[in-house]
């Protein structure tokens, strides 16, 4: 029985004591959330004496054998030296993680506070034990007679048991009986709960964090010579290894076993060299992007004090300096703007706007979710905006290895094992030539017993059977293999973090390519608009400057995109770049001192924008121009950062000479049409969008929304997105011209020459993609692509989910499909008819020549998954385009290929393909 103290809910009121009996004493295990779709197994297990003597008698009398033995085998070394127990009254953990791999974790019992009055709220859950006279009984049958970890504890003395695995911490929960992984953020948190915070953590509070989190570092042990010795010398196969020598010297092989032990040695030293390096170069890294310098932080008074960042604990407020910073922990923005550099996690170059929380937002906070309100650690604050004297404040998520940073970092120490099939069959073959040698060694020992020879030399001669069928020099000469591949790698200036994936490399059979910025360059260039009039498209304006200012797609280009002066000079994403600097207009962000004009923002700086006045305008403007210096000036209010989910982005602009605000908003055609009002989309939009990405161009929508003038300005930074996003006019499209690499033609070329699958996975249109899928040679000149368009069930149209096969190229004809089969549908792959949907028992699409391959979008691969999982398989051996697809797909269609055998490689350059690249035990 034990005692969990809850603060009380008032002050001045007595804190709550809840006594907790536990119900599960039996030696069942217990399951363990390690993150939102990780589960681990734990059993306990108690020391105990009798145990631990069996343990070493056993190990002595064998000469270590048992030692070494115990070593591989967690689940023995638990039986051998401890004693099993129910969770609850365990001091060791055997903990089996997702990938069925098993550990033993030792318990840790820590004190919390010795003031149990004191704890601090968000502690709660945890069931801290209150000392009592029935908790030192409790103690007395854990064998901790004398406390915790030796120490006496007083009355009203809190403690927490848990274990830590890999760096990450499990805290027991004593009214769930369970261990849960520790995280800074409280699970449930609203978002206007987070944003609501005005004050920060007492020191007291913040002392039993940190006993709790630990510090705020990232710390990288780095094993000692011996220890990394110690630990591959007793690996199995170089066990096995070290008994072969033995055994070839004992029958006289001397020559053969020094060669086989000069091979080994040199082996080892190879591996101990290359795998201490990279753990002092890691641990550079880390270092080289953690800082040291003082945080300004918020009181639980209301007081500004600086501290360390070590001491940064879950809950802290902290304030963020207006020239920028290198973010210590992971945190969110609950007040102010902030302008940051997340290329030491993305991999993307450009800056990225970060916005506060929103006060009335009430939906559930979530990291996914909100990650344009965080600032992730590690990442470089390049500079802030707020109110003119106002601090940028944030509210501290996680610190330590919990954050994102931590997180990369654990997956690159702690990669996944490897789980291929070609892998899986090396050991079966293993296993196969060990049966046959057991076999051999016993017809030896019955012939050479037959024939009457002394036991030794049966003992020599049947064991050297086992040394012949299973090579004891293979694990040395893969290492010797395996560390100069490294070499050539690094010559070609290429990391790899788990060297034993190198000879895996040669089985890759499909590479999924990201196409912007990898297939293509970079950069784009802007071929033109195409402004949408009195329900129409016109014709495409090459010069932007030839449509005047106050047009809505030059307002738009000038003004929807996230952009900003760092040191004078104008950066954020390349394409928001191409497209404002075509419309020769200024941006102007005034200084933190203060300007006039600022009070019609409610005291708030904004980022102006404004045409470029040449000498013969400014001569010409009138007084009146001249008087009032923002006519022609609008402010950039609110922004809502580009999602590759959702497709757009939008800002809420206000024209400092009008009493109203518009809303202005950039994405995919398809994502900006579905937005539009139907009265406003011009009637040859789809032929238009079909005629320039049928090309190859990338085309972007843009559409506009004027708010009521009586909207206030704190009426609309409460504005959610989708109360903004809706009832748009469509404004007009803009075509950008985005060319292949000159490497590109001879990379596809050389992976078709050796038999290597490649497939494009994007984000951008399909029609765009096909087009750079045939540039490239991923689809030849005389093969065909098939359309693959998903409907899902329509409830008002009464139809089922149904799928239509479309021809991208009119030159495909219906006399190339033959009807054979039980799984694919066709019916008219005529460019103007889409085809009907069929069962899956009526067609088949010929599949052998002409050969074709498979089209789709993400919204087709979503909803194929749903209604038609029987054909994923057969579409996917034959896809080569994939388009519209969110990072989370990306993630998927990997899975899906995976699960069909395939090696997989990913190439992309960004952060909407980093959830790919986390696929460590199957993707590369």
């Amino acid at each position: 029985m034990s005692k969990t103290v809850v603060p009380p809910d008032r002050p001045g009121a007595e804190p709550e004591v809840r006594i907790f009996r536990p119900t599960n004493r039996h030696y069942n295990s217990i399951r363990v959330d390690n993150g939102p779709t990780e589960q681990h197994e734990c059993w306990g297990y108690q020391s105990c004496i009798s145990h631990t003597i069996l343990y070493h008698f056993l190990g002595i009398c064998t000469f270590g054998v048992v030692y070494v033995l115990l070593s591989w085998f967690p689940v023995w070394l638990a039986t051998v030296k401890f004693r099993r127990c129910s969770v609850a009254d365990a001091d060791t953990i055997l903990l089996q993680d997702h990938h069925k791999h098993f550990h033993l974790c030792k318990i840790q019992r820590q004190v919390a506070t010795e003031k149990s009055h004191n704890l601090c709220p968000e502690l709660k859950d945890y069931s801290f034990l209150q000392s009592s006279v029935e908790d030192k009984r409790v103690f007395e049958k854990l064998k901790y007679p004398n406390g915790v970890n030796g120490l006496h504890v007083k009355e009203n003395t809190c403690i927490f048991r848990c274990f830590d695995f890999r760096y990450s911490r499990y805290v027991w929960v004593q009214a769930e009986e369970t261990f849960k992984l520790l995280t800074g953020m409280v699970p449930g948190v609203s978002c206007s709960e987070l944003s609501a915070k005005h004050l920060g953590v007492s020191d007291e509070h913040r002392q039993q964090k940190l006993r709790l989190f630990g510090r705020n570092v990232i710390e990288i042990a780095t094993p000692s010579v011996p220890k990394l010795l110690f630990e591959e010398v007793l690996n199995p196969f170089y066990c096995f290894q070290t008994f072969c020598i033995v055994l070839w010297s004992l029958d006289n092989y001397y020559i053969y076993a020094t060669c086989v032990l000069l091979i080994s040695l040199f082996g080892i030293s190879l591996s101990l060299y290359e795998t201490r390096k990279q753990r002092l170069r890691l641990r550079d890294m880390v270092r080289k992007s953690s800082t040291n310098s003082k945080v300004l932080l918020m009181k639980d008074n209301g007081d500004f004090a600086e501290c360390l960042p070590e001491t940064l604990v879950p809950g802290d407020i902290i304030c963020i300096p207006v020239h920028g910073c290198l973010m210590p922990c992971d945190a969110v923005l609950i007040e102010g703007n902030a302008i940051v550099n997340e290329a030491v996690l993305t991999g993307e170059s450009a800056p990225v706007t970060k916005i506060s929380l929103n006060v009335g937002d009430t939906e559930k906070f979530s990291v996914e979710e909100h990650k344009r309100h965080i600032l992730f650690h590690g990442t470089t604050v390049i500079q802030t905006r707020y109110y003119e004297g106002a601090h940028v404040r944030a509210v501290v998520l996680e610190t330590g290895f919990y954050t994102v940073k931590g997180d990369l970092f654990k997956s690159i120490l702690y990669p996944k094992p490897i789980d291929f099939k070609f892998h899986r069959d090396a050991l079966r073959l293993i296993g196969c030539m060990a049966f046959i040698s057991c076999c051999g060694m016993c017809y030896s020992i019955y012939i050479y017993n037959d024939h009457g020879e002394d036991i030794w030399k049966i003992i020599l001669r049947a064991l050297d059977l086992v040394t012949i069928v299973v090579p004891p020099a293979l694990p040395a000469a893969l290492t010797v293999g395996i560390v100069y591949s490294q070499r050539r790698l690094k010559q070609q200036k290429i990391f790899c973090i788990q060297p034993s994936r190198i000879n895996a490399c040669g089985k890759i059979k499909l590479v999924c390519f990201d196409k912007t910025g990898t297939l293509t360059e970079e950069g784009l260039d802007l071929m033109g608009v195409i402004p949408a009039e009195n329900g129409h498209l016109a014709k495409i304006v090459e010069d932007v400057k030839q449509l005047p200012p106050s047009h809505p797609l030059v307002v738009g280009m000038a003004t929807c995109h996230s952009l900003t002066l760092v040191n004078g000079k104008l950066t954020g994403d390349p394409l928001d770049l191409k497209l404002f600097e075509s419309t020769d207009w200024e941006i102007n962000e005034p200084h933190q001192t203060g300007q006039e004009g600022n009070a019609v923002f409610n005291s708030l700086i904004p980022t102006t924008v404004n045409p470029r006045r040449t000498a013969e305008e400014g001569a010409n403007e009138t007084s009146e121009e001249i008087t009032d210096p923002m006519l022609g000036q609008i402010g950039i209010v609110k922004q809502f950062p580009f999602s590759s989910g959702l497709q757009r982005m939008s800002v809420i602009t206000r024209e400092l000479s009008q009493d109203c605000f518009s809303v202005f908003t950039k994405g995919s055609p398809e994502r900006v049409f579905s937005l539009s009002r139907p009265d406003t989309i011009p009637n040859n939009f789809h032929r238009t969008l079909h005629l320039y990405a049928h090309q190859g161009y990338r085309v972007i929508a843009l559409a506009k929304r004027t708010l009521e003038p009586k909207v206030s300005f704190l009426q609309m930074s409460r504005f959610k997105r989708d109360e903004v996003e809706r009832d748009l006019t469509f404004v007009g499209l803009m075509v950008m011209r985005n060319s292949l690499k000159p490497s590109t033609h001879g990379v596809i070329a050389d992976l078709n020459r050796a038999d290597i699958r490649t497939v494009m996975v994007t984000g951008d249109n399909l029609l765009t993609a096909i087009s750079v899928g045939r540039d490239c040679g991923m689809v030849k000149k005389e093969e065909n692509i098939v359309i693959v368009d998903v409907m899902s069930p329509d409830d008002r149209m009464h139809s089922a989910a149904h799928i239509l096969w479309r021809a991208s190229n009119s030159s495909l004809s219906t006399s190339q499909l033959s009807l054979a089969g039980d799984s694919l549908a066709e019916n008219s792959l005529s460019e103007g008819a889409p085809s009907r949907a069929a069962s899956a028992n009526e067609f088949l699409i010929e599949m052998s020549r002409p050969r074709f391959h498979f089209a789709l979008t993400g919204r087709s691969f979503s909803s194929l998954v749903e209604f038609f999982p029987e054909l994923i398989s057969k579409i996917l051996v034959r896809g080569t385009i994939f388009a519209r697809f969110s990072p989370e797909q990306k993630t998927e269609l990997v899975e899906r290929y995976i699960d069909l055998q395939y090696i997989v490689g990913m190439v992309g350059d960004g952060a909407n393909d980093c959830g790919v690249s986390f696929e460590w035990s199957r993707t590369y």
